[in-house]
C-alpha cells in the first residue's frame, strides 16, 4: 500500500509542469526513502531524476518497493484541477491497476477522488517494450471539477 499526503500540492504541480514537455511517460519508483522518478527524454540526450523524499510529505506510508508507470501528461492534466493551495493525498494498492488522487482545499472540503490507470508497460528509464501503448484515465469527480478537466481540448469520452 502507497499513502502520500503532500499538503504544499502546488509543488508537485510545479515539479511536473516543468518535467512533462521533456517525458511523456515515466515509472515512479515508491520506496521507504521517498517517492521517485528517473528517465530518459525521447531523444535519450537529457536525463530526469527527481527525488521527493518522505520526510518532506506530512504523511508518507510505502508497504513495500513499488513501480508504477504513469502518462505524465495525464497526471498534469488531472493536477490542474488541484488548487495551488490543496493537499494532494496520492494512493496506490499493492499490485492494483490505478492511482488515486484526491484534493483538498485548504478549509478542509475533500474533493471525490480521482483516478489514473496505470500503464504496466513501461520499464527501467522510460523506455519501452512495445513502442503502441494504450493509456486510460479513469475519473470520478464533482461536475465543478469536471468542468476543469473539459478545459483541455481533448477528446473527453463518458461511460456508464
Amino acid at each position: 500500500m502507497l499513502e502520500l499526503r503532500l499538503v504544499q500540492g502546488s509543488l508537485l504541480k510545479k515539479v511536473l509542469e516543468s518535467i512533462k514537455e521533456l517525458v511523456t511517460d515515466a515509472n515512479f519508483d515508491c520506496s521507504s526513502t521517498g517517492f521517485s522518478l528517473q528517465a530518459m527524454d525521447s531523444s535519450h540526450v537529457a536525463l530526469v531524476a527527481l527525488l521527493l523524499r518522505s520526510e518532506g510529505f506530512e504523511h508518507y506510508r510505502c508497504d513495500r518497493n513499488m513501480s508504477m508507470g504513469m502518462n505524465l501528461n495525464n497526471m498534469a492534466k488531472m493536477l490542474k484541477c488541484a488548487g495551488n493551495d490543496d493537499i494532494i493525498t496520492i494512493k496506490a494498492e499493492d499490485g492494483g491497476d490505478t492511482v488515486t488522487f484526491m484534493f483538498e482545499s485548504p478549509s478542509m472540503f475533500l474533493f471525490p477522488p480521482t483516478f489514473l490507470k496505470l500503464s504496466v508497460e513501461l520499464v527501467e528509464l522510460g523506455l519501452f517494450s512495445n513502442p503502441v501503448l494504450v493509456l486510460l484515465l479513469c475519473i470520478w469527480c464533482a461536475s465543478s471539477r469536471f468542468s476543469l478537466i473539459c478545459y483541455v481540448d481533448e477528446l473527453v469520452v463518458l461511460t456508464y
